[in-house]
């Protein structure tokens, strides 16, 4: 990315920082009473034009002033923008927010995609991939809740626990259940999705004990399921200036509606550690156009167990929102690990 001169840079943030509050064109009169470099407004609108022509503003209309592109909000991520620490009380809110969750990883998914939107006021989304697919299980147990369901229990590695519903045809015996149980944990538990299915047919003949174990660990579902999402706060963007286009405003709606488009988004996080700020998913979704996303890896141990993230307009406000991402993250990591 081209590099700026001091003067360059000075402008550009000033016009990215009025940009975030204001949702319209900046123009040069407001940047010469807001920037620290005492510049008159005909020596702005120079620099103005060469950051045009660098890529880093637009001009929607002849007699309008500037805008951030994409480029510009990317320059302001990587080389202007001062990440601050999030609030000292909203990092105790966060965390007393945790506290009242049951922390079965259903519940504590849930919750933190509430948090991220109350919190960022925009859409937060919390991905958790299918279980079976990355494979390792820890324990198995089986119970009996009525004559034709039994309850299996699943606990993946750092504890935690997903529990399925079995539809059957006859009522089993709680010994025969606890045999299962122990037969399963001892053949198979830590043992990867594709192993343990070559393991399961050479020791497990067809029968009630392969149909528990196949259906508590979804090993027939198909590959179309990609896991669980959570999405809070959609409609968040319709008050923001930046889908004031009706039809724009449902066009996002119907694309923030489809599981897979979520997945799809967050997916990218788990190809790199570390925070992931994506200016412009219009390249993925031309629906979204005008929106960014903050996203983060959580997990316990060496391997990511999913991500989570704010959607929110491309003007987001970066140095609250990334810490807000960060700090989530490692609060839902660390209760992956303590359970």
């Amino acid at each position: 990315m081209k590099d700026l001169t001091q003067r360059q840079r000075e402008v550009l943030k000033a016009i990215l920082t009025e940009f975030m509050v204001k949702a319209g064109p900046v123009g040069s009169r407001t940047i010469a009473r807001k920037c620290s470099l005492n510049l008159s407004p005909a020596t702005i609108r120079g620099v103005m034009a060469d950051l045009e022509g660098m890529g880093f503003l637009s001009q929607p209309h002849t007699s309008a002033g500037r805008v951030p592109t994409n480029q510009g909000f990317q320059y302001y991520v990587n080389s202007l923008m001062w990440t601050r620490n999030l609030p000292r009380e909203d990092r105790q809110e966060i965390r007393r927010q945790f506290e009242l969750v049951r922390k079965d990883l259903e519940n504590l998914l849930r919750e933190t995609s509430r948090i991220l939107s109350r919190f960022s006021r925009y859409t937060g989304m919390v991905w958790s991939p299918r279980h079976h697919e990355t494979g390792v299980f820890r324990s198995i147990d089986f119970f009996q809740v009525d004559p034709r369901t039994i309850l299996a229990l699943v606990v993946y590695p750092h504890g935690v626990v997903r529990t399925r519903m079995i539809p059957v045809e006859k009522k089993l015996e709680s010994a025969e259940l606890v045999r299962v149980s122990e037969f399963l944990n001892r053949e198979f538990a830590g043992l990867p999705a594709e192993e343990l299915r070559e393991k399961l047919v050479r020791k497990v003949e067809e029968g009630i004990w392969e149909f528990l174990i196949t259906e508590a660990l979804g090993l027939k579902e198909t590959g179309s399921d990609e896991g669980e999402v959570y999405i809070e706060g959609q409609l968040s963007i319709i008050d923001l200036p930046d889908f004031s286009d009706r039809e724009r405003l449902r066009e996002a709606l119907r694309t923030l509606e489809e599981k897979r488009n979520i997945i799809q988004l967050l997916n990218q996080t788990l190809k790199q550690e570390g925070m992931r700020v994506f200016i412009g998913v219009e390249e993925m979704f031309q629906e979204l156009k005008g929106v960014s996303m903050v996203a983060a890896v959580y997990g316990a141990g060496e391997a990511p167990w999913g991500s989570l993230g704010v959607l929110g307009p491309t003007r987001m406000d970066y140095s609250r929102i990334i810490p807000l991402v960060e700090y989530t993250s490692q609060i839902v990591s660390d209760l992956l690990i303590q359970n």
